[in-house]
């Protein structure tokens, strides 16, 4: 049986009343980590998304920053954890949508939730993509790339309780932004994009170089791609002291993988998630490779995990949860050696392990730590 304890940090940002940072209305860019830009404006909102241990800390540390310019108080605490839908569930979306809406003209791109492409107005986003004709609809990492004549690419994510569907019924709960397309013989299909937590985004990119520069400085190897070899993967993690679990949910080195499919491929290649990825014998960062793609290939042919809110276009389940064999099921005996699987943090995730197929590293102690509650 799935355990439904916590999965992913929701992280929220509290600041006195009557002092807000003025950043948060005024819009300008403050740096975040590694050179990477944030809207002030969305702070508030970005600081609620999922994050890894390193990420928290580097987010705290900003905040304080900004804090003290702006002469108001502070804080960070987790509120809740949930799923996202990762690279297989994004890829089944977009299979379902593609031949929809490729080839149909965009008639009219309703925002209800200016939050979705904030800082960038709804009514300028719309006039950029509205009598556009869609070429492709691609995916890169977690971003669903809508590619229009003119170079026009929208690049939306779903992030935690995002959902797509095609021609929902009136009356949908959650809609937060509408797709109307037309074509040669009239009307053609509508596509909905519902968020109960209204942390999905759309960003606007105008022409190719600035769609490279967007994706080049988030994402890293597309793990399904002809580039992510064994070879690859030992040069990421050659040097790199942090657990290997950071590194397959590092999304600037591998795109697409989260949690679900980094616990699954670190059992199938029989690797602890503590272990320090530059610690990782060639021959283990071989078998590494190899359950990534099994893992992830899997999940696409089952249309993906539903465990939380992720639904298909159509708004069918997927069925990879049934499949799942440490993820999720906590206290269950390992489907290899029988032993029991634990769980534990690693990376800032909930994490599953059997700690007889998955060695621990020397000197870890991971019985010790404080698991998370079930929530």
């Amino acid at each position: 049986m799935l355990d439904r304890g916590p999965d992913r940090a929701e992280l929220a940002v509290e600041v006195a009343p009557g002092l807000v940072p003025t950043g948060l209305s005024d819009g300008t860019a403050h740096p975040l980590r590694d050179g990477h830009a944030l809207p002030a404006r969305r702070f508030a909102q970005v600081a609620h998304l999922g994050v890894v241990e390193e990420d928290l800390q580097a987010l705290t540390h900003a905040m304080s920053i900004w804090a003290q310019a702006d002469e108001c108080r502070f804080s960070v605490r987790r509120v809740g954890w949930s799923a996202m839908p990762e690279l297989p569930e994004v890829e089944t979306i977009r299979r379902q949508l593609a031949p929809a809406v490729e080839g149909r003209v965009l008639r009219e791109l309703r925002i209800d939730d200016p939050r979705w492409c904030a800082p960038l107005a709804a009514a300028p986003l719309g006039a950029a993509l509205e009598g556009r004709r869609l070429e492709r609809l691609e995916r890169r990492g977690k971003y669903l790339i809508w590619a229009f004549a003119g170079e026009a690419f929208l690049l939306a994510h779903l992030r935690m309780t995002g959902t797509l569907l095609i021609d929902p019924p009136a009356g949908t709960r959650y809609e937060r932004v509408r797709w109307r397309f037309g074509g040669p013989g009239g009307a053609g299909p509508e596509i909905a994009f519902c968020d109960p937590r209204r942390f999905g985004t759309g960003e606007l990119a105008l022409g190719g170089d600035a769609l490279d520069t967007f994706l080049g400085a988030r994402l890293g190897v597309e793990p399904l791609g002809p580039d992510f070899t064994a070879a690859a993967l030992r040069a990421a993690a050659r040097g790199r002291r942090a657990p290997v679990k950071a590194l397959l949910l590092d999304q600037r080195r591998i795109a697409g993988v989260g949690n679900i499919y980094a616990d699954e491929a670190l059992f199938r290649a029989r690797i602890h998630p503590l272990r320090p990825a530059g610690t990782l014998r060639g021959a283990q960062l071989a078998d590494l490779r190899d359950a990534v793609v099994a893992v992830l290939t899997a999940g696409l042919g089952a249309g993906g995990a539903t465990i939380d809110d992720f639904r298909h276009a159509d708004g069918v389940r997927g069925a990879f949860q049934d499949e799942l064999l440490v993820h999720r099921r906590r206290g269950e005996p390992c489907p290899v050696c029988g032993g029991e699987i634990i769980k534990l943090v690693a990376a800032g995730r909930g994490t599953y392990v059997c700690e007889r197929c998955q060695r621990p590293p020397r000197g870890a102690r991971v019985r010790g730590r404080p698991r998370l509650s079930r929530g």
